[in-house]
């Protein structure tokens, strides 16, 4: 009963911080992010275990500290410096945790290919933002350097999420990747916002993308690793069963 309560209280905070961004309504948005996302640990601390409790306690207090920090905006001098250093101290946790949950294999395959591919075009992509973003914070050289290394940890999660999935194929290495995803779509939609002047809505998306990215970074944090064998693995298994199956049968004499 109170899991189901939770749940539904959750659901309510996560619907009025929706409501209240469509209004502009930034400082009740903050408040209500800060319930949806402690109930949301009350839900998943009800029905599950914490796989890494140092780092997702870290984790979770990075992304609670930059909602507290977001009702001084316009108030505190250089607060968006200590919210991107929040987020940028979140990423790196969720970087340590995930680099030791998969071994890279044999990289000379055709995906490898593909996945150092889309490693060159990020690269070229993150770039070129920066590089505009500077035409509109030539004024502010702290707050974007606090944007530079925002977004290089941002790209290093994102690549690290790919080779994550390409290496395990497990439940939890897709909770990273769409968390990463998600986060990696929000943070171009609040950059759209606050840097482009663009204003169309887009913070509402960025705030539900964002809910988004909490919910599979909870699953993650919350659920073991078991990577799944891929065909290569499986192939090698049934030449071992096979030759085994050899060795035990043997011919008899006449």
């Amino acid at each position: 009963m109170k899991l189901k309560l939770c749940i539904i209280i959750c659901i309510l905070a996560a619907a009025v911080t929706i409501y209240y961004i469509s209004l502009e309504e930034y400082l009740i948005s903050a408040g209500s992010r800060i319930v949806f996302k402690l109930l949301l640990l009350a839900v998943f601390l009800s029905s599950k275990k914490v796989q890494n409790k140092p780092i997702f306690y870290s984790f979770f207090g990075c992304l609670l500290l930059t909602d507290i920090l977001s009702f001084f905006i316009g108030v505190i001098p250089y607060v968006l410096i200590a919210m991107e250093l929040m987020f940028f101290i979140g990423y790196l946790l969720l970087l340590k945790d995930s680099f030791r949950q998969y071994k890279i294999r044999d990289v000379r395959n055709v995906v490898a290919i593909y996945y150092f591919f889309v490693i060159a075009i990020n690269a070229v992509l993150m770039v070129y933002h920066l590089y505009n973003l500077y035409n509109y914070m030539e004024e502010t050289p702290l707050i974007y350097m606090g944007q530079v290394f925002y977004n290089i940890a941002l790209y290093l999660m994102v690549i690290n999420a790919l080779a994550y999935y390409l290496n395990s194929y497990s439940k939890k290495s897709m909770f990273f990747l769409i968390g990463s995803l998600a986060f990696v779509c929000s943070d171009i939609l609040v950059s759209a916002y606050y840097f482009y002047d663009i204003k169309e809505d887009l913070m509402l998306i960025h705030t539900v993308l964002s809910m988004i990215g909490y919910l599979f970074f909870f699953n993650y944090f919350f659920n073991p690793e078991e990577p799944q064998m891929i065909e290569d693995e499986i192939l090698e298994e049934l030449r071992e069963r096979k030759a085994k199956s050899k060795l035990k049968v043997k011919p008899k004499l006449p």
